[in-house]
């Protein structure tokens, strides 16, 4: 996989010959610290019902490699939110 730029579900690429393993489902402040995002948007997209992912107790896990997708595609049509 060195020198791989395709994107790679549930990884985060750090360099372009290292990639970090990152759990393709997150706690809302795991996932926020990985995707460079505050928690309040990731909790306010839960709020509004559009955050992918699941509860389990009192933990949200967030999907984060769907979100991800979410998030890059509002970054290709130059927009802040998500649908």
């Amino acid at each position: 996989m060195k020198g791989n730029k395709d994107v790679i579900p549930a990884c985060t690429v750090t360099q372009p010959t290292s990639v970090v393993f990152q759990p393709p489902f997150q706690t809302i402040e795991q996932a926020a610290k990985t995707l460079g995002v505050s928690n309040y948007y990731l909790r306010q997209l839960k709020t509004d019902k559009r955050l992918p992912g699941f509860e389990v107790g009192n933990k949200y896990y967030v999907d984060v490699t769907s979100l991800w997708e979410q998030l890059h595609a509002l970054s290709e049509r130059g927009t802040d939110t998500i649908e």
